[in-house]
């Protein structure tokens, strides 16, 4: 039987129960979504319900807001930069998954100017973020004009950048396709540092779009992986020399398409090639708070079910089935 398995990122984290679970609404735990029987939903070893109870129903910790400066800064396309952070060294430790990401202000902004940022790299040993951005709005501006030696402010950690993270990590031994446009690339290394680790032989075709080819290169160039670079889209298409490829590939037995890019280069690939291979793909939810708490996140489905994306782990399959557009 096919049916959908939601997950919440957070559970059974220092982060949770979370304020979701003190209103009700809580991801996983039946009796915190109002039922009155025990129904929990991907259970990870730590009682939602018994935590929050035990708290004075009240939600733990939140993520901590740090202070970094920028160590190196630098152009690698068109309305397009890669800067590095030093941060706290306990902080560089939770990033180091894939789907890993942060949000990034200036100094003398609100907490509205909050910018969610994937991480690149985590390099533990000299306490550096590596993040690319493209400064297109107000708050990705206002940190573009920021220079080295220049102090941010950073929100985190948050994982959920990432979408079918069960299918990524559970994949050992086997081939798959690394597949990303453009800004795409910055959510893209930690997941293919992860597949290798996990003895798996990746083929990446790179779509630079705006971005520097070689510039993307340079943050490919340790891994031991086969690299194309191709058009993937036109215009609200695939083009045919990436479907083609796919479809090599298929035949070569991969068992997993990674795709980091626009929702139209994922839903297009999703439903073009369907079930014949596993999904993971970047999340490009709207995000603001990171929390579940603001609304900006938040997706609607048929059945009025409503998906807290920057918390719900999800089959990327499942991403577009039956959502709402309007």
């Amino acid at each position: 039987m096919d049916y959908e398995i939601k997950d919440c990122i957070d559970s059974g984290t220092e982060y949770c129960p979370c304020p979701l679970a003190e209103s009700h609404d809580c991801i996983i735990c039946s009796h915190l979504q109002g039922s009155t029987f025990c129904d929990c939903k991907n259970w990870k070893g730590v009682c939602v319900y018994n935590t929050l109870k035990t708290n004075g129903n009240k939600a733990v910790k939140r993520r901590s807001t740090y202070e970094g400066t920028i160590v190196n800064k630098s152009i690698i396309g068109d309305n397009y930069i890669a800067i590095e952070v030093k941060v706290p060294h306990h902080l560089v430790e939770k990033l180091k998954d894939p789907g890993s990401f942060v949000f990034l202000r200036t100094k003398n902004s609100s907490v509205f100017f909050d910018a969610p940022i994937s991480i690149i790299e985590a390099d533990d040993e000299e306490d550096i973020l590596y993040m690319a951005l493209e400064i297109r709005g107000v708050k990705t501006k206002a940190i573009g004009k920021l220079e080295i030696n220049d102090k941010l402010f950073v929100r985190g950690p948050y994982w959920n950048g990432v979408l079918g993270l069960k299918n990524i990590k559970n994949l050992k031994n086997e081939k798959a396709a690394i597949i990303f446009r453009g800004i795409g690339f910055a959510c893209t290394t930690q997941v293919i540092k992860r597949m290798l680790a996990n003895n798996n032989q990746l083929e990446v075709i790179i779509d630079p779009s705006d971005i520097k080819e070689e510039k993307i290169l340079d943050y490919l160039k340790h891994f031991n992986v086969q690299i194309k670079s191709l058009n993937t889209m036109n215009d609200a298409d695939l083009s045919g020399e990436v479907v083609e490829e796919i479809e090599d590939l298929i035949k070569n037995d991969i068992k997993l398409i990674y795709i980091s890019g626009p929702d139209i280069l994922i839903s297009n690939i999703i439903n073009k090639f369907g079930d014949v291979v596993k999904y993971g793909c970047s999340n490009n939810a709207k995000m603001c708070c990171g929390e579940g708490v603001c609304g900006s996140c938040t997706a609607r489905y048929d059945g009025r079910i409503i998906k807290k994306l920057c918390k719900v782990q999800v089959d990327p399959k499942y991403i577009f089935e039956g959502r709402w557009l309007l």
